[in-house]
């Protein structure tokens, strides 16, 4: 009887970590799909500024106005990417809490 209460633990624990390596695995599509918002969180900002700067130079024949708008652009994108990554780590960290109470 000692034998098969060693077995029925081991496929307990082996069910375990099937249980908890499912859900776990995450498609192809969704790191494809967070890589293109995160591009988009880069590239609005970027090209925003580009078009306020290109207007501050004709109006105001200072490049560097343009070229700080720039970098206030290329900021913004980089502290929106940095915060979603953030969110989106805490996130998948909270589930991985929570995905040791299987069976």
């Amino acid at each position: 009887m000692n034998e098969r209460s060693e077995y029925t633990e081991t496929v307990r624990r082996k069910a375990k970590r099937m249980a908890v390596a499912r859900r776990r695995r995450e498609s192809l599509f969704r790191h494809l799909a967070q890589v293109g918002v995160l591009s988009w969180m880069l590239v609005v900002p970027l090209v925003l500024s580009a078009f306020l700067g290109r207007l501050l130079v004709d109006v105001f024949h200072r490049r560097e106005l343009g070229l700080a708008s720039l970098a206030v652009g290329l900021a913004t994108g980089l502290w929106l990417v940095w915060r979603q990554l953030g969110r989106s780590l805490a996130q998948a960290s909270e589930e991985d809490d929570h995905g040791d109470d299987v069976v």
